[in-house]
């Protein structure tokens, strides 16, 4: 079976929910993430963290598209850091914002621990931020060529497998609306916007997965 990186894989989609948006001033990084977790978010300044269990869950590159188009409104409502202290969990989001920002420097990870710890007790994270996100996907994605109800797709499948909760010390963080609620708030204004002019990704997620179950993400973050 033939192979695709998986970091070219998401950039291209990143590349392409882009086009013909409004102008952004964020320089977009993707990094793709060895970890089960069916999970990606986005990181203060444009960087998205996809973790590969969500592209091996994902039914279609339509809904990983509808996905990142999620974490892109993220980034452009400036939803910030203490959104990933919610979406990704305190102590998983710690270890990756060390690992990729200050080099493992323990010194950093005091500091930045207080500071998380300061955002997340404020706790006026909310449900309209996700519902926000989903909106803005919703008409990103029939911008872009692309089936504007994938996201709801996505959550079809989340909820089917069980997928997307977060476990132990980061479930009381979790704020988001529940499945069904969002399903049922993208489809009604897809279906509202009319029929999409679709242009196909020319990306395959099955090599990314046959990529994944031999190799591993391959890239890194970066």
């Amino acid at each position: 079976m033939r192979r695709q990186r998986p970091l070219a894989f998401v950039e291209t989609i990143v590349s392409r929910l882009r086009e013909g948006g409004v102008p952004s001033e964020h320089a977009y990084r993707v990094s793709v993430v060895e970890n089960d977790e069916v999970n990606a978010f986005a990181l203060p300044g444009g960087r998205i963290v996809v973790w590969t269990g969500l592209l091996r869950e994902a039914e279609s590159a339509e809904q990983v598209a509808g996905v990142l188009a999620h974490e892109l409104a993220h980034v452009e409502r400036r939803h910030g850091l203490r959104n990933v202290a919610h979406r990704a969990g305190i102590a998983l989001g710690l270890r990756l914002l060390v690992a990729i920002f200050l080099g493992g420097d323990l010194d950093g990870f005091t500091r930045l621990a207080a500071a998380v710890a300061v955002l997340a007790a404020s706790n006026d994270y909310n449900q309209d931020q996700e519902s926000e996100a989903d909106a803005d996907a919703v008409v990103r994605m029939h911008a872009a060529g692309l089936d504007p109800t994938a996201l709801a797709g996505f959550f079809r499948v989340m909820s089917r497998e069980g997928a997307g909760e977060l476990p132990g010390l980061a479930q009381w963080l979790s704020t988001h609306p529940d499945h069904q609620s969002r399903i049922a708030a993208i489809e009604a204004p897809a279906h509202a916007l009319g029929p999409v002019t679709a242009r196909p990704l020319g990306v395959d997620l099955d090599a990314v997965k046959a990529s994944l179950g031999t190799d591993g993400p391959g890239d890194g973050p970066r």
